[in-house]
């Protein structure tokens, strides 16, 4: 006579599916509004190209080498030039009563902020220089971004050196912040709560599965 075959519990799928849906939707909604209430910040860039006020062709400026957008690229970003852009923006007084509850700042501490907030980058073996404005305000950015590109022209134009520059591309304001990169905070946020989640449901089956198979051993042993 054959043995009788021990019964054995099955696998508990709903019990995954289940957990895995909870945590899964728990994860990811945390992290997309977590995404969502991120200060968000803007880049909004212009254009200029430098060169000699000397055998320029159709008003553009002569070319004279990269290392001459590269000095003027360190001379955009000094207080001699930023200075300007405060006072013409009337700095001070917008960002005190933005940031610091209506307290009138000094040009100095503005200017420490707006040093902060820009990037100005030669572009490699050319004549043209970025200018690249961050703000949590896409107007702001592109308005400040021109203030800077305007001022450095304006300055070459008036000063008595050699060198001219003229504005190629005018800074806009943009749509999509660059932080946070929502996109990709979703895809993490999707990566890491199915991962979690896969690792919940197989917990919490296999919890199940161990605590049903207990129950046959019970009952097959009266």
């Amino acid at each position: 006579m054959d043995a009788p075959v021990k019964e054995q519990p099955k696998i508990p799928f709903g019990v995954f599916f289940a957990v895995f849906m909870v945590v899964f939707t728990l994860v990811f909604g945390f992290c997309a509004i977590s995404t969502e209430l991120m200060p968000k910040s803007y880049a909004s860039d212009a254009r200029i190209e430098v060169g000699t006020k000397s055998a320029g062709e159709n008003g553009r400026p002569a070319a004279t080498g990269y290392n001459l957008a590269k000095t003027e690229a360190g001379f955009i970003t000094s207080e001699l030039l930023l200075r300007k852009v405060i006072s013409e923006l009337d700095l001070n007084q917008r960002w005190g009563q933005k940031y610091f509850s209506g307290e009138t700042l000094k040009t100095w501490e503005t200017l420490k902020i707006l040093q902060g907030r820009i990037g100005v980058y030669p572009v490699s073996d050319t004549l043209f220089i970025r200018i690249i404005v961050y703000d949590d305000n896409p107007q702001e950015a592109a308005v400040t971004a021109n203030a800077i590109a305007n001022a450095y022209v304006n300055y070459t134009s008036t000063n008595l050196g050699n060198v001219q520059a003229q504005i190629v591309d005018a800074a806009y304001p943009v749509k999509r912040p660059i932080k946070p990169n929502v996109a990709l905070d979703m895809i993490l946020g999707a990566m890491f709560g199915g991962i979690l989640a896969a690792a919940a449901g197989v917990a919490g089956a296999g919890f199940v599965y161990v605590k049903n198979r207990n129950k046959l051993r019970l009952t097959s042993a009266r």
